[in-house]
Order: C-alpha cells, then sequence, then structure tokens
C-alpha cells in the first residue's frame, strides 16, 4: 500500500512539473455531488457522497492527469476512495461543450458493521470492518462550460476493487479553472 502511494504521488509531481513547462497550462478544481453503487458484498449497496478533483493539463492540451478523492456515506458505511485518472480531452466544435474519457487507479477504504457471532458463548455483537484496496476505474464525462473559468460537469464511472468493490459512481458539480 505504501508502494501505491508513493507511486501516486510520483505521478502527481511529474504532471505539476509538466504543467508549470507548459505556457498556456491551466488548473481545473472540480467539487461536486454524488452517488456510489456498490454491486459487491456489504449491507449498504448505494451511497451518497462528495467529489473533489484537480485536472493538470499536460503540454498536449488535449492530455490530462487528475488525482481525486470521493467520500462515500449511508448509515454506518463510509467509502471512501482516490487515486489518478489519465483523460484524454479530444478537441470539439464547440467551445461550450467538452467531452473527456480515461482511466485510473488507486487505492480505496471500506469501513462498515457486521454482526460477528462469539463461538464460544454463542453471543452476536457488532462491529466496525476497515479494508483498504487497490482499485482502478474507468472514467468519462461532459462539461458544459456556463462562463469563462465556470464550467457543469457530469462524470459517471466504473469502480473495480475486489468482490466486495465493484460498482458505478456518478458525480455532477461545478468546475473552476485557473491560469
Amino acid at each position: 500500500m505504501r508502494k501505491l502511494g508513493i507511486a501516486g504521488a510520483a505521478v502527481v509531481v511529474f504532471a505539476a512539473t509538466q504543467v508549470t513547462l507548459a505556457e498556456d497550462a491551466m488548473v481545473t478544481i472540480k467539487l461536486g455531488g454524488g452517488v456510489f453503487y456498490n454491486r459487491g458484498g456489504g449491507a449498504q449497496k448505494t451511497h451518497p457522497g462528495g467529489h473533489l478533483s484537480l485536472d493538470l493539463r499536460l503540454p498536449d492540451k488535449n492530455i490530462l492527469l487528475s488525482p481525486y478523492g470521493d467520500v462515500y456515506k449511508k448509515s454506518s458505511t463510509t467509502t471512501m476512495l482516490g487515486g489518478v485518472h489519465a483523460f484524454a480531452k479530444p478537441p470539439m466544435r464547440s467551445d461550450v461543450v467538452s467531452l473527456y474519457f480515461g482511466a485510473g487507479a488507486g487505492v480505496a477504504r471500506q469501513r462498515y458493521k457486521t454482526t460477528v457471532i462469539d463461538s464460544t458463548t454463542l453471543r452476536a455483537s457488532e462491529v466496525f470492518v476497515t479494508r483498504n484496496l487497490k482499485q482502478i476505474d474507468l472514467v468519462g464525462g461532459v462539461e458544459l462550460r456556463i462562463s469563462r473559468t465556470i464550467s457543469l460537469f457530469v462524470e459517471p464511472r466504473y469502480v473495480r476493487g475486489d468482490s466486495t468493490l465493484n460498482g458505478l459512481a456518478a458525480h455532477a458539480g461545478l468546475s473552476f479553472e485557473m491560469k
């Protein structure tokens, strides 16, 4: 897990240095809300939550690296996702609408309540279980420009970790471009 974190940090630092080398480099901050539908194990299937990402445009204007973090919570179940996406943003005829797609990898943390039965006393008790997992995902999205520096975004994503983390996430929110 530690090696994955170091590798992720190296990718972010590399992306940041590439962005500073571009004359017309832009950074975009995305803030939004959404839902995660986990088809994997666990009691809670649908979790509302929030999304934060930072899109770093590489010198090739059509490629972006995007570190992200998501937190989803419903009753006693919490799922946190974090990692880095690489996006392709093909040129469009319209300056108002843009599409992007890509893939990423990262880590996930799940915390949920489960019932455990003590084999000696046959008593049932509820305990919290915390799991840290590696995850990969496929992502796409649409941005609709509403001003020179602000856009609305909608971003569906397929997330895969192991049998307990396998689902779809969808976010919507605002993105803010910074020069």
